[in-house]
């Protein structure tokens, strides 16, 4: 296993393996027509490039040289959070740790980089990620129901911790 950071020529792979994870992933939870407005409007690589632009850090996991996740943090201005955006691992793979191990590297980042606390929002029907979130010490500190546009909602818990 090998986490790197991202680079631009690497950005059409992450959006095609967003792209498996939510088509997959996401089936039930929401419709099919918001899976693919969000992965049009979040997982881009317009997206993706205008997010590190905007000093967002995307972390690529591997295994046997192959891409299988990433992660995706940045700070939130004038504090002392840092906002995970993005933690996925193909469904390949799910159930091996990669996504624990995944997440122990952006703690660890978070912590270095001198922040004190990690937030994240997570849909309230994403019971394996929340799973994981409490596993690592996440507590629920809200519940938000809010319009991304294009007439669709997100129904989420911000999930918190210091680091």
């Amino acid at each position: 296993m090998q986490i790197k950071p991202a680079n631009l020529a690497d950005l059409p792979a992450v959006t095609s393996l967003s792209e498996k994870i939510w088509r997959t992933h996401y089936r039930g939870m929401i419709t099919a027509a918001q899976i693919e407005y969000m992965l049009s409007q979040a997982y881009s690589v317009v997206s993706f490039e205008r997010e590190i632009g905007n000093g967002a850090t995307l972390d690529l996991l591997y295994i046997e040289n192959k891409m299988i996740g990433f992660a995706e943090y940045m700070p939130i201005n004038e504090t002392d959070e840092m906002k995970l955006q993005k933690l996925y691992v193909d469904p390949s793979v799910q159930g091996k740790g990669l996504g624990s191990a995944l997440m122990e590297h952006v703690i660890t980042s978070t912590r270095s980089l001198g922040y004190r606390n990690l937030t994240l929002n997570v849909n309230k029907q994403n019971h394996n990620a929340i799973a994981l979130y409490e596993k690592h010490n996440f507590r629920r500190a809200a519940s938000v129901f809010v319009p991304i546009g294009g007439g669709y909602h997100v129904d989420d818990y911000i999930m918190s911790r210091q680091v």
